[in-house]
């Protein structure tokens, strides 16, 4: 939420959940462009990962599983 959000000072906190656990990579776009890729150990079936010092812009989240995206951004 941009009125809560403060750029390049706020940490964002991302929770995957997948039952039964497993390897995966968190995608983040950036205004409909790829920012970053984080691999990540879904442990116990959640994830929880902290990005920080993200610019201005629009961001999305999604956890792939075996080059398949899971489920859609909202």
């Amino acid at each position: 939420d941009r009125n809560l959000y403060r750029s390049e000072r706020d940490v964002v906190r991302l929770v995957a959940i997948m039952p039964g656990g497993g390897a995966g990579t968190v995608r983040v776009t950036r205004d409909g462009e790829l920012y970053m890729e984080r691999k990540v150990e879904v442990t116990g079936g959640l994830c929880v990962e902290s990005l920080a010092m993200l610019p201005p812009g629009r961001f999305e989240a999604q956890l792939v599983v075996a080059e398949a995206p899971l489920g859609s951004p909202p």
